[in-house]
């Protein structure tokens, strides 16, 4: 028994955590973490840092069941399993294992990211000179959290600098230009929210349009 593949983080509610190689075992224990384990399923994957050859198949098997299920997963430091599957896939070396890429492929679907998934099915017909997987949307719905903080405890919400500029309007059949104010939102609005919208209304200044 690989207990150390049993460890659960922090207070806050993480499902499952990797630890430096992802091997069969590791896969297995993941998979049943998951089937007894409440929603949303939280995976730290911090320690990863290689994907063992004997794993392949069955973490491909689990990730496609995963596509087809409406289930809610939040991967802490997720882009660190995804760059994994990058370095494993080298473009043009067609001694490479194609499972490579269909996990790669198939992780990129279930994180919903069809720009890299149609960059890597690019780089997989230039390497291998066949026609790639297509797109296909899934039903699981998976937030990707780059940071080392609990995907339980997001970080506050932050409001980028405000920028104005001019478009055509055709209001009440006056023509001519409105000022139209920019702003990017990210995060959540946590707790007393009066300060953020303080500063944000004082950086629209009287712009009559917001695009957000």
């Amino acid at each position: 028994m690989h207990s150390e593949y049993w460890r659960v983080g922090p207070p806050g509610g993480v499902t499952w955590t990797a630890t430096e190689r992802l091997d069969l075992d590791a896969v297995q224990l993941l998979k049943k973490r998951c089937e007894h384990a409440p929603l949303p399923w939280v995976l730290d994957w911090q320690a990863l840092r290689a994907i063992e050859p004997e794993a392949l198949m069955p973490f491909t098997d689990l990730v496609r069941s995963w596509c087809k299920q409406t289930h809610e997963m939040r991967w802490q430091q997720g882009n660190l399993l995804l760059d994994q599957l990058r370095d494993a896939t080298p473009v043009g070396e067609r001694d490479t294992d194609a499972g490579w890429w269909m996990l790669r492929l198939e992780l990129l679907r279930l994180a919903n990211r069809p720009d890299q998934f149609d960059e890597a099915a690019i780089d997989y017909c230039v390497t291998y000179e066949v026609s790639p997987p297509s797109w296909e949307p899934t039903r699981c719905k998976v937030h990707v959290s780059g940071s080392g903080s609990s995907t339980r405890q997001p970080d506050l919400s932050l409001v980028s600098d405000v920028s104005t500029g001019f478009m055509e309007s055709a209001l009440h059949d006056d023509t001519g230009s409105v000022e139209v104010a920019h702003v990017e939102l990210s995060g959540q609005l946590i707790g007393d929210i009066s300060a953020t919208l303080t500063k944000l209304q004082g950086e629209l200044g009287t712009a009559p349009v917001v695009s957000v």
